[in-house]
């Protein structure tokens, strides 16, 4: 009888536990949302990292320059999502000047989504660009302490400053562009998407199409100088800037 009742017991634990459902698969948990994209500028030549002052290039007019100063300010941020909605970054700004070593910026608020498409302006709009410095702390880009580009409160700020010096002739070239009906906006296409992670961007700015696309910019001929918004070296070298991002990759921050 006992041998019965056991055998009975073990038939029915057996069966209860092929009646069991299995184990749920763990929770994977990426953690808490993080809204930030850092983005690190590479500054190159023809594919090449420039070595600025020590790097000798060739501009159109078989010109071998050093390349000493690129100092920028980079404002109006925005993503384009996957459906062409447009995500407003605002109120943020970069500063980026290499030979300082400042190469690299974070854009926050930067919600979870499928994109297709980064967008920003070089420069500043009209009421930025005539704003009142002395508003921003210290370390903002766009306070006059650390920001070298900053004219004055009639000129504004300098949107792009290039300076270097023809190795030949040991003339020096400076162009300095400014005015704020000489913000170029861009859009560069790029498909990602943000999850909970922040995001690591890499961007790239191509000396050489500054000098080369759509116009060629022969620094003997052109000329090796502006401070000027509205002269013919500023618009010919304005004309040529619009290509001279792209981006690379954006991908998360492991």
């Amino acid at each position: 009888m006992k041998k019965l009742f056991y055998i009975l017991t073990l038939s029915a634990f057996v069966f209860t536990a092929c009646e069991e459902k299995p184990p749920e698969p763990p929770v994977v948990n990426d953690g808490e949302e993080v809204q930030e994209m850092t983005v690190t500028m590479s500054h190159t030549f023809d594919g090449a990292d420039i070595e600025l002052t020590s790097g000798e290039y060739v501009l159109p007019g078989n010109h071998i320059v050093n390349i000493t100063r690129v100092s920028y300010i980079l404002s109006n941020f925005y993503l384009v999502k996957s459906n062409d909605e447009k995500v407003m970054l605002e109120d943020q700004y970069a500063l980026l000047q290499p030979r300082n070593g400042d190469i690299s910026f974070t854009l926050k608020d930067v919600p979870k989504g499928d994109y297709k498409a980064v967008g920003f302006s070089l420069g500043l709009d009209s009421a930025i660009n005539h704003g009142d410095p002395n508003q921003y702390p210290v370390d903002h880009p766009l306070s006059s302490v650390n920001n070298s580009l900053h004219w004055s409160w009639v000129g504004g700020y300098i949107f792009i400053a290039l300076e270097g010096k023809d190795v030949n002739s040991s003339e020096s070239f400076v162009f300095h562009i400014a005015g704020s009906q000489n913000m170029i906006d861009y859009e560069l296409p790029i498909s990602f998407t943000k999850g909970n992670k922040a995001m690591n961007a890499d961007f790239e700015l191509m000396y050489e199409e500054i000098f080369s696309n759509p116009q060629t910019f022969d620094i003997g001929v052109d000329g090796m100088s502006t401070h000027s918004t509205t002269d013919p070296v500023t618009l010919k070298l304005v004309g040529n800037m619009g290509d001279m991002f792209k981006v690379n990759s954006v991908v998360d921050n492991e």
